[in-house]
């Protein structure tokens, strides 16, 4: 089962794109504030306690549910 983690922006630098989800830092979908992102993964990757702060782990239901608030989406004018 795929597992999510928020994380803040600025630590893109220590991901190891080999073991989640999402291929480069491309491919990361980013807050509208622009400070973070989230990635995928089946397995808890280790870098993750490299990380200054990371969000406790969502489920898919739960990730679903965070990226259809304000703070993941961008209102179209």
């Amino acid at each position: 089962m795929t597992k999510h983690v928020i994380f803040n922006l600025n630590e893109t630098d220590r991901i190891d794109f080999a073991l989640i989800e999402q291929d480069s830092v491309a491919a990361l979908r980013i807050s509208t504030d622009g400070l973070r992102s989230f990635i995928s993964f089946e397995v808890l990757p280790s870098f993750l306690s490299d990380f200054t702060w990371i969000s406790r782990i969502y489920e898919d239901g739960e990730m679903k549910a965070i990226l259809q608030t304000h703070e993941w989406i961008v209102p179209i004018n």
